[in-house]
């Protein structure tokens, strides 16, 4: 989301209206200059007010422009009689990171900053990943404001840090993974889950599925994995009959070449 403060407020529908073309107008004309291969019309997705007009609010989907936006060198002092100043995103899309791999803990973070900032002019932020930290080196993730420098630094795959050649990966955020803490069954939360059951929240005092006796509760979800096992089973059968019809025809080609070899012996003596 992008953020800008505005002094004075907007508190008019026709003042608002007007700000925003004028602040599109400036924003646009110099966005196509930096970006010349970018083709697609640009603008927000959605746009508002909060505290009373004192800050204008709006989020794309447009990753260029959201770079862009993100860059407070990037607006002018006012728009109109409007003062504005952006307060600049904690964080940026995952897309603009770098992971700069193995980084010795005798090179501090702020070392490596100062000497990509020698080279790179658009690096918005770097910090340690803890959960690649060992006692002689770590990872530190970078991430750019910038794709066209984000892209050159991955197509060269190394970098040089106080005279060490250091590998520099693609940074890939982990998979969020919803799982209902109500049905157990993957896509959603608890809070949106549709099942008029619970199989976790209250469990029986008998183990029904190791006395064979049948639950009201669980029969919901007895059917969906009973429909996922035999899904699985017959998608096994098939892997096991197409893997025996080509075996069969890849014997079959095997007799036929040893035949072909046997006559053409025969011809030869």
């Amino acid at each position: 989301m992008i953020r800008i403060q505005c002094s004075p407020a907007l508190r008019s529908k026709e003042t608002d209206v007007q700000f925003i073309k004028d602040f599109m107008k400036y924003i646009e004309s110099n966005f196509r200059i930096e970006y010349s291969g970018h083709k697609n019309p640009i603008g927000l997705d959605q746009w508002w007010l909060q505290g009373d007009g004192n800050f204008f609010c709006g989020v794309t989907d447009d990753i260029d422009f959201y770079m862009y936006l993100c860059d407070d060198s990037h607006y002018p002092f006012s728009i109109g009689n409007v003062q504005i100043k952006l307060e600049p995103p904690k964080q940026l899309p995952v897309q603009n990171s770098v992971i700069i791999k193995f980084v010795p803990t005798s090179i501090s973070k702020d070392d490596v900053l100062d000497e990509m900032k020698s080279r790179f002019s658009s690096i918005f932020m770097a910090n340690e990943m803890k959960e690649s930290t060992r006692t002689s080196a770590r990872h530190i993730r970078v991430i750019f404001k910038q794709q066209n420098e984000y892209k050159k630094i991955l197509y060269e795959g190394r970098i040089v840090i106080q005279g060490l050649v250091l590998n520099v990966d693609e940074y890939l955020p982990p998979p969020k993974i919803l799982i209902c803490m109500k049905c157990n069954l993957l896509g959603h939360i608890k809070k949106a889950c549709q099942a008029p059951y619970s199989i976790c929240s209250h469990p029986p005092a008998m183990n029904y599925w190791t006395s064979g006796q049948e639950a009201a509760n669980t029969s919901l979800s007895k059917e969906y994995f009973d429909s996922a096992i035999r899904a699985f089973d017959n998608e096994l059968n098939k892997i096991k009959k197409d893997f025996d019809e080509e075996k069969k025809r890849i014997n079959s080609l095997y007799e036929k070449q040893i035949e072909t070899v046997k006559k053409g012996w025969l011809i030869l003596q």
